[in-house]
């Protein structure tokens, strides 16, 4: 993948340059199209989503190989704040165009963690076959859920994204404009968790067992998870404008190579988990613009993100590496947010 993407970022700007030899005028370029135009805009919004990791598969001990079901465990961290942004650009001989966008969440209450486990009876215990199941062989099932939590989770969340694109065709009609445009960009991405107060109960445990062991309930702090995301991408759009008033631009964006890295912390199991995944992501935004004069303008803007991951985690009790096995992460990240833009 990581040839792909060389691969790819090389025809990239093989076009570029031929496009831009062959398109370009002979005459002298005017002083003021080398005039770089920038802009600054700051927004508000919403941050809607989730991130979730999920493990099973192939598992590695001490003691040997195995593989079981997947998927044995899933905790799906919530993404349900509000986020503040601040961007820059600058756009150079007219066409050339680059910038950098910051989001970082207002807000920390990102709603509820929750975390599942799948036939947990049917192994006897986590991540162990066991053939002396308590479960007998016709009643237990890999795909019951048997423990399930919810706990609250406070969210701390950076995000940042390098663009850097081409503006290939300019085309008037009357009164509107229409562009076309490609590029390459790298986006950032660290969420850091914090989850406390744990309600915890066993679904399944009746029907198996006879028995209602009731709810579990922790009060304070019993997990923290931090997760990060290198996410390289090719973009493509197009933007309209009308009455040099109004203005939409959308794209959609690709990364065929991402890296992840995450760590979980099970603090009441003295339990650290760490994974290292690659994936893919696509991702499309929209924008609307409204200029109210020369330099001042007000955006709306939408971005929408999809991305899944695989690899392995390892895990450590009490120091000690017990076991690795296959992850699996998906996340789905939708942003909205009101910009002011002040252009120069």
């Amino acid at each position: 993948m990581k040839i792909l993407m060389r691969i790819l970022i090389c025809v990239f700007l093989f076009i570029l340059s031929s496009h831009y030899s062959f398109a370009q005028d002979t005459s002298p370029v005017p002083v003021p199209a080398r005039i770089a135009k920038f802009e600054v805009d700051l927004g508000t919004g919403v941050m809607r989503g989730h991130t979730t990791y999920q493990i099973g598969g192939d598992v590695e001990t001490a003691s040997g190989n195995d593989r079981i079901h997947f998927s044995l465990s899933e905790l799906k961290f919530p993404l349900d704040v509000y986020m503040a942004s601040l961007s820059a650009s600058a756009e150079f001989v007219e066409r050339w165009k680059l910038a950098i966008n910051v989001k970082k969440n207002i807000t920390r209450d990102a709603g509820k963690m929750k975390d599942s486990d799948w036939g947990i009876w049917h192994l006897g215990e986590p991540l162990l076959h066991d053939q002396n199941s308590t479960c007998s062989p016709n009643k237990c099932s890999t795909d019951s859920l048997d423990i399930y939590s919810e706990s609250d989770a406070e969210l701390d969340a950076l995000i940042i994204d390098f663009d850097f694109r081409y503006r290939f065709v300019d085309t008037a009609f009357s009164k509107t404009r229409l562009s076309f445009f490609a590029g390459i960009g790298q986006m950032y991405e660290n969420f850091s968790f914090e989850v406390s107060d744990l309600d915890q109960w066993y679904p399944s445990y009746q029907d198996y067992f006879g028995i209602d062991p009731a709810h579990q309930k922790v009060s304070g702090k019993v997990l923290t998870y931090d997760i990060y995301y290198f996410i390289p991408y090719i973009r493509a759009g197009s933007a309209f404008t009308v009455m040099d008033k109004l203005g939409i631009e959308g794209s959609l964006a690709f990364s065929p190579y991402l890296k992840i890295f995450d760590e979980d912390d099970h603090i009441l199991r003295d339990k650290v988990s760490e994974g290292e995944l690659e994936g893919t992501a696509v991702m499309f935004s929209l924008e609307g613009r409204y200029n109210f004069s020369r330099h001042w303008s007000a955006k709306l803007g939408l971005d929408y993100m999809t991305l899944q991951a695989e690899g392995e985690q390892k895990q450590h009790t009490g120091g000690v590496h017990t076991a690795t096995i296959d992850e699996e992460i998906t996340s789905e990240q939708l942003t909205i947010l009101l910009k002011a833009d002040y252009s120069f």
